[in-house]
């Protein structure tokens, strides 16, 4: 069983992270109600606390003294809980030796200090400080993006740069192999650039929030994501008036973007599949990247929250009929044509004109 057991949206963590703090109210005692406190919290995630993070784990001290971290996650969380309304300053100052006397490739990133009622988060790497009450949790529960294995910056150093640019070449060549030219390949590349610019700018807010949708909303094998990307562009050109009220939170975060960058119906040929069946296990990405192999698919931009396959996430639109978006879906039509087929070579003609 992987630590992650589950990929779960941030609706749905936001609402069992209501439940939780609605279950904690009161005051509560570190020793009787910390283990059972934090198996409930990363539950709340999905995660399997087990499988991650120990309590009471001993640690030597300066001269031959010893001290006991309440909760140990190597190289990302370590926990100083303390029973209610139990001074928090001196608690992350007891935290902060305790991290000292860590080997450096044990120490982690965020440090966190509790007393059940009042929180304090701190990220040592970008020397940020959040602090909240077991009440405000759910509006902060982003901050905790790590217990998903995700990060929530992935920089934007020159190497990175460069090798984003070396990447688009290598999926420029790709798709152009499997078939898929012209117009509809230049401005589907033209919209990841954008999109991975505003990601790295904060034009999208939070960061990488595109990123992150890909890396972890996505089928682990790659193959539904053509869809997602048309999902996320249709978002884009979508003013929020005019979105589902029924939208999910990953997607309703995008901003409408003016202009016709990402207006119009387009296929993307989908390389992205894994060519080997059989279990997979999602590790957090390193820099703006996607995945590549040699299975090309094609995918169409889905069905309008009007039409009969609508989805909760997709936004109203008018740009498309219900019978064009029913013909899309249904294999064997002109709807679904493949790369390098006739009617694939006549849209894509079409598209040029």
């Amino acid at each position: 069983m992987e630590p992650f057991m589950q990929r779960l949206s941030w609706d749905v963590i936001k609402a069992r992270a209501t439940v939780f703090a609605n279950d904690w109210h009161g005051p509560r005692d570190e020793k009787r109600d910390t283990q059972t406190f934090y198996n409930e919290f990363f539950a709340i995630f999905g995660v399997d606390r087990k499988r991650l993070a120990t309590y009471e784990m001993r640690v030597e001290l300066l001269a031959k003294k010893f001290g006991f971290i309440d909760l140990f996650w190597p190289g990302v969380l370590l926990v100083e809980q303390k029973s209610s309304k139990l001074d928090l300053d001196k608690a992350g100052s007891q935290a902060l030796t305790y991290i000292d006397a860590l080997p450096d490739s044990s120490q982690p990133r965020y440090l966190l200090t509790c007393d059940f009622h009042n929180w304090r988060l701190r990220d040592l790497e970008r020397n940020t400080d959040t602090r909240f009450t077991l009440d405000q949790l759910p509006e902060h529960i982003e901050a905790f993006a790590f217990m998903l294995g995700r990060r929530q910056d992935f920089g934007s150093q020159p190497a990175v740069n460069i090798a984003a640019a070396e990447l688009m070449g290598r999926l420029h060549t790709k798709l152009e192999e499997s078939g898929y030219t012209g117009h509809d390949l230049e401005k589907l590349l033209v919209r990841l650039l954008f999109c991975m610019f505003a990601d790295d700018t904060g034009i999208f807010e939070p960061r990488d929030i595109f990123l992150q949708y890909l890396a972890f909303d996505t089928k682990d094998d790659g193959s539904d994501l053509g869809e997602r990307l048309n999902r996320i562009f249709d978002v884009l050109d979508t003013p929020p008036e005019r979105r589902s009220k029924l939208m999910r939170d990953e997607l309703r975060q995008f901003p409408h973007v003016n202009g016709a960058l990402f207006a119009g119906v387009m296929y993307i040929a989908n390389p992205w599949s894994i060519a080997a069946p059989g279990p997979t296990t999602r590790s957090p990405p390193t820099a703006h990247t996607h995945r590549s192999s040699a299975s090309p698919a094609t995918s169409r931009v889905p069905s309008s929250a009007n039409g009969p396959s609508a989805h909760a996430d997709d936004p109203p639109s008018t740009r498309r009929s219900p019978a064009r978006s029913s013909a899309a879906s249904q294999p064997g039509t002109a709807g679904s044509s493949t790369p390098g087929s006739p009617q694939s070579s006549q849209a894509s003609s079409s598209a040029r004109s």
